[in-house]
């Protein structure tokens, strides 16, 4: 695995996320109150993307399409309709910038 550049931390508010595209490969980038939070860019259920439609709220992701739920430290499925995990990736930030390490 190895780290990629992602996004500068500046253009995620805390609270927000952001999808960006890595090599080929959709992740979202959540600005959490403990700090950065990367995933594939799609919720298990339906394969909606969670740029668009998931938030967090406290510890949690949520996909507001159908009210799914993960642990935001570790992308478990907390509450169904979703079956899978969310596919996590560790997150640093350097020098302004968030990376992310994919496989």
């Amino acid at each position: 695995m190895a780290f990629h550049k992602a996004i500068a931390a500046a253009e995620i508010p805390l609270g927000d996320k952001r999808g960006v595209v890595i090599d080929g490969r959709e992740v979202v980038v959540f600005h959490a109150e403990d700090g950065f939070h990367a995933f594939a860019d799609r919720c298990p259920h339906l394969g909606a993307p969670l740029s668009e439609v998931g938030f967090v709220k406290g510890e949690e992701i949520l996909c507001v399409l159908h009210c799914a739920k993960f642990a935001l430290a570790t992308g478990r499925v907390l509450a169904s309709p979703a079956e899978e995990d969310l596919e996590s990736y560790a997150c640093r930030v350097d020098r302004g910038i968030v990376w992310v390490d994919l496989p």
